[in-house]
Order: C-alpha cells, then structure tokens, then sequence
C-alpha cells in the first residue's frame, strides 16, 4: 500500500464523509456528462432551430421592408407633380408638391426626410410634417446644398445597387448618421439613404416600340390584331425606358391570360405606383398626340409598326417577315381593331372613360 495511503484514517467518520461526499458528487456528474456527450446533437440542433427559424423570419422582413423602400423611392419620383417648375422651391402648404410628399411621410410613416434636389444639389421640395402628421420645421433645408452627398453622387452617376432579378435604379447607401435628420428630430440621426433619379415620362423622348405601348394602352383591343411576331415588337427587351420595361411586361401577361392591357387593366393589375404612373403618362401622351381620334390612333399605329419593319429589315434581322394578323373574316387585323375601337366609342357617351387621376 502506499505510504501516503497508511496516514489515512479509514475508520474516521470525517474521512468516510469525503469519500462518500466525494463518490456521490463525481458519479451523478459523469453520468450526466455521458449523458449529454450521447445526446449532445440533437441537444444542439433543439436550441439551435428555433434560433435559426428566428434568425430567418427577421432577415426576411428587412429584405422586403427594404426591397418596398428600394421601390418607393423610384415611385415617388413618378409624381407628375415633380416635374412642375411652378412647384420647386415653394415651401406653402398649397403646393401640389409638398402636399404630395407630406402625404406620403403620413401614409408610410417610414420616413424621417423626403427630399428633391436638382441636378446640382439644390434642395427643390422637402416635407414639413413628420411621419405622424405633427408640423416640421423644413424651411432651412431649402438653403442647403448636397451635390457632395454620396447619396447624390451615385445617383447622378448611375450607381445603383442592383437585384439579380435585374432590379435598378435606385441608390441605397449603408446606414448611417444624418446631421440632418438629427438637427431636425434631435436624435442620433441614424438612416439609410435611398436616392432615384427623377426622370420626366411626360416630356421625355420616347421610341416607336413605347408608342406602341401607348397605343395598346389607349385601346386594348390593337391587341388582338397582334401576331405572335408582332408581339415581340412590345416586349420588355425591346423598351428603352427603364422605367417603361416593367409596364411592357405587365401588359405582356396581361395579353398572355387573354385579357387586353388597357389603361384600366393595366391599372387594375398592379399596385405598384411607378408602373400606374407610367401608363397614365405613356397613354396621356400617345392620346394628346393622337387627339383621342379613333382613326388617328389606328394611323398612328401603323406607322409605328412600319418604322419598326423599316428599321429591323435595314439591320437584316428579319423584320420585313412581321405581317398583320389576320381576322376571322379575312381582313387584317388592324381594320378588325378599327372597328372594335368605334364601337367602343359609340357606347361612351363622350370623350372616353376617366383615366386615372394622379
């Protein structure tokens, strides 16, 4: 026996305690210790998946929160109020403008600044309620300057964060604090910026294949005098406007459900306000230039299409093999369209149906 072992007491009562103590703390722990080590991975992964589940359900609100933000702000510089010189730099509470910004800092109650500058930086528009509705003092906002502001600069030069949907257009910086919105709310001013280009749908130059849009828009009946090949004539890929390609692919599967993309199809088919402002404005345009005539919107239409066919056939790509459809009676297409417009128009009373008020 060792020798340390011979100084041991064994008939005490105090070292019989320890040993008992002793033996019954280390026995229980190395059972639990097996116990856990056996069942160690499924321990694991009932703490872990809820906490992952969790993880999951926060990440996928902030990416649609954000991905409705990366939308609104290309939407509210669709307003056609915007675009009004009369509207800039017009602090009043009568201005369309600020009226219209106003309203949307109470109906999404997201927003701490809304702002419009120009091109050089200059403050046009700002809002001058909080998103409670209370009363904001903005009219030193008019005074400032952001042609420095990175925000501004990536939207100048076309710097977008972009989707892999193909989503652009809007600028979105990492957040950040704002002396701006903290002077104004006297916080620490913590946002994420996001910026747009304001870009004039109502004066803007538009090609042949927006025309047609247009057309369609004012009438969708033109849809049915479409062949397959003609269709591809208004296909998103086709539009040069970014802005327009989404309209262009509503409209398409519109047609494709067998439903004609009017204005008011279109309309009723979409809650996304820069697609509902870009055909109110494409169609706008297409009936001022046709001066809401039946037969000169059918001539305008042909003569969109024969500039297409021109151009196409000049780059070899086959365009001159692009032919009306033909209707059941065996006229063309266009002349069938001409005559499901003038019924339509005789069933109004006058004019045509209202369009939607922006």
């Amino acid at each position: 026996m060792p020798s340390f072992l011979r100084s041991i007491d064994f008939n005490s009562i105090k070292t019989r305690l320890i040993i008992f103590f002793t033996l019954f703390g280390v026995i229980p722990a190395l059972c639990l210790v097996g116990v856990y080590l056996s069942f160690r991975e499924s321990i694991e992964h009932a703490y872990r998946e809820p906490m992952m589940d969790t993880a999951v359900s926060i990440s996928d609100v902030i990416d649609r929160n954000l991905f409705e933000r990366y939308g609104d702000v290309q939407a509210f510089g669709a307003n056609a109020a915007a675009w009004e010189p009369a509207n800039w730099r017009n602090p009043t509470a009568t201005n369309p403008l600020v009226a219209a910004i106003n309203s949307y800092m109470t109906n999404y109650g997201l927003y701490r600044v809304m702002l419009l500058v120009d091109t050089q930086g200059q403050v046009l528009a700002v809002n001058s309620v909080d998103p409670t509705g209370k009363p904001l003092d903005t009219s030193e906002v008019y005074k400032l300057n952001f042609a420095d502001a990175p925000w501004f600069r990536k939207a100048m030069a076309g710097e977008f964060l972009n989707g892999r949907n193909g989503l652009t257009g809007t600028v979105v910086m990492q957040p950040s604090p704002s002396k701006l919105v903290g002077g104004l709310y006297a916080n620490d001013g913590f946002t994420i910026p996001f910026a747009a280009p304001v870009k004039n749908l109502g004066t803007a130059g538009i090609g042949v294949h927006e025309h047609l849009l247009g057309c369609i828009l004012c009438e969708g009946t033109l849809w049915a005098a479409m062949g397959e090949t003609e269709k591809d004539m208004v296909a998103p890929s086709t539009i040069e406007h970014d802005e327009l390609r989404p309209l262009a692919q509503v409209m398409l599967d519109l047609g494709e459900d067998g439903t004609y993309p009017s204005l008011a199809a279109v309309l009723a088919a979409t809650e996304t306000e820069q697609i509902k402002s870009a055909a109110v404005l494409l169609a706008s345009r297409v009936e001022d230039q046709t001066e809401r005539d039946p037969q000169r919107l059918l001539n305008h239409w042909n003569a969109c299409v024969a500039r297409i066919r021109f151009d196409a056939k000049r780059q070899g790509t086959g365009g001159s093999q692009m032919e009306p459809k033909p209707d059941a009676a065996g006229g063309s297409g266009a002349k069938s369209a001409l005559e499901m417009i003038k019924e339509r128009q005789a069933l109004l009373s006058k004019g045509i149906a209202d369009r939607r008020v922006l």
